[in-house]
């Protein structure tokens, strides 16, 4: 199955998906798989993510690990398309991406 991440993620596993995020500290390709499952459950949530304090924390997390996740947030910010039509999680992820990828 290709893109296995997307398709088995679901938002109610999504605290089970984030306490493991935490609990994998150190191992690059598990959080890497971990974070696009994570952001698929977040964008199949349908709330307000700005006041989503999970959510905000996630955010914090991916940016302090832009080494590992800046393909995932560049992915994600679906630059080729316009902001009304992209995902829900697009436009913190431009906006991670003009933190981190400006110049």
């Amino acid at each position: 199955m290709q893109d296995w991440e997307f398709e088995v993620a679901e938002v109610s596993g999504l605290p089970e998906y984030l306490a493991l995020f935490e609990k994998v500290a150190g191992q690059k390709d598990v959080r890497f798989t971990l974070a696009d499952m994570i952001i698929q459950a977040f964008e199949e949530t349908g709330t307000d993510l700005a006041s989503d304090p999970q959510w905000v924390a996630f955010l914090g997390s991916l940016a302090d690990d832009v080494e590992i996740h800046g393909s995932q947030i560049w992915y994600w910010a679906s630059w080729d398309v316009p902001l009304n039509e992209a995902w829900s999680v697009a436009p913190f992820m431009r906006t991670l991406c003009k933190v981190h990828f400006a110049g």
